[in-house]
């Protein structure tokens, strides 16, 4: 029979065996992935693997606690060289994987290749993205950069540079999302390789694609502000010529639907613009034509007020005309010395002219009334739009208005 304290021991000794096993499955994330030990035989690889899901998580070591770097697509391929676990596996880097060095680690040489020009210890190399995690935060060494080794830069964030991946990285996935294909022979190597310059090419284009499409939207924008400057300007002033012309070249050139459609609504507002600034042109064009018309009419009427007043006179001297009338009151030209006018008017009691004295002492109140010759200048008033006749002389007539000769020798010698 077991004593109660053999019991104790069996119990106690079974429970160091658990934590022993259990800590044989258990990852340590701190551990780089170069102390990782394979589970597997290594005789089945590497292998080319196909994505099952989409948008599968990578990550930079074998468990879910590790910081994903991105993401496989569905149906990629990918080279696995070891599994971990029986649930991970460790595949190769593609064109949408890269990692971190220090920035104080190396030097720039060149346009895109950097040198590392590490003092003492090797230059580390971290597996991470800038786009998802931040270098600060990217602590799985994946290798190490000797001095003199040549890198090619493809980014930089912070103290970090974003290199391709160079020899000795990896990164790992699930594998429940990942299917054995085939193994890893030239052949099918050169199948991943083309898959990956065709995904690199696409992601170039689509980054040449987002590029262009960034700068249409500043030349778009750049549209707008020139619309709202010519806007504010006199109308006078006003050419929207250049922005249509900037515009149209915008809209046939972009392959961008969103600057399309803002640039199509933006040039149905210049149009209107337009519109409203011909408009304004025609109409001051109209005023113009309109003034320079009324200007020839006036002149036209005055030529004939002159030439009417011509013939109402009945003689003309050196002196100016004789003009025969009745002299009466003007019930508008009342101001005393200023601007007192008399009616002269014919026959048939119509106003021919309004006479005023052309010269001191001459008082024309005297032959309000009664029938006169003048002799005196006739003149237009274009404000008015009257004629004037201005008196040196005046004398009464003795007969008819038609006729007292005597009359007008009379005023001419006087």
């Amino acid at each position: 029979m077991v004593s109660k304290k053999g019991m104790i021991l069996a119990v106690l000794l079974g429970f160091v065996m658990v934590l022993s096993l259990w800590a044989q499955q258990t990852v340590d994330p701190s551990v780089s992935n170069d102390s990782v030990q394979l589970t597997e035989p290594t005789a089945r690889f590497p292998y080319v693997g196909r994505i099952t899901g989409t948008k599968v998580y990578i990550r930079s070591g074998p468990a879910e606690v590790y910081y994903p770097v991105g993401q496989f697509d569905l149906g990629q391929l990918v080279v696995v060289h070891e599994e971990k676990y029986g649930s991970w596996a460790r595949v190769a880097p593609t064109s949408q994987k890269q990692t971190l060095t220090e920035a104080e680690l190396a030097e720039l040489v060149g346009k895109e290749i950097i040198r590392g020009q590490v003092t003492g210890n090797r230059g580390r190399v971290r597996a991470g993205s800038v786009d998802i995690v931040p270098p600060a935060h990217a602590s799985e060494v994946q290798t190490k950069c000797n001095m003199g080794d040549e890198v090619r830069v493809i980014g930089q964030r912070d103290n970090f540079y974003k290199i391709e991946c160079p020899a000795g990285c990896f990164f790992w996935a699930a594998l429940d999302y990942i299917e054995s294909e085939t193994p890893a022979t030239k052949e099918a190597i050169d199948q991943v390789q083309q898959q990956e310059a065709a995904a690199a090419e696409e992601q170039k284009t689509a980054a040449q694609q987002t590029e262009q499409i960034s700068k249409d939207r500043q030349e778009y924008l750049a549209a707008v502000e020139m619309l709202q400057l010519e806007q504010a300007k006199p109308m006078a002033q006003r050419d929207y010529q250049p922005i249509r012309e900037r515009l149209e070249k915008l809209l046939d050139a972009t392959a961008s639907p969103a600057v399309k459609s803002t640039g199509q609504i933006l040039l149905q507002q210049l149009a209107r613009c337009e519109t409203g600034l011909n408009l304004w042109k025609l109409s001051h064009q109209q005023n113009a034509q309109l003034k320079e018309t009324l200007t020839k009419i006036n002149q036209d009427r005055q030529k004939v007020e002159l030439l009417v007043a011509a013939q109402s006179a009945v003689g003309a001297t050196p002196d100016g005309i004789v003009v025969k009338g009745l002299l009466e009151k003007s019930a508008v030209f009342t101001a005393e010395n200023k601007n007192l006018r008399f009616l002269v008017l014919d026959a048939d009691n119509r106003i021919i002219y309004y006479a005023v004295a052309a010269k001191a002492g001459l008082d024309l109140s005297g032959y309000v009334g009664k029938k006169v010759s003048m002799l005196g200048q006739a003149q237009y008033d274009t404000i008015t739009r009257i004629r004037i006749l201005k008196v040196t002389n005046i004398v009464e007539q003795t007969s008819e208005i038609k006729g007292d000769k005597k009359a007008d020798d009379k005023i001419i010698k006087k």
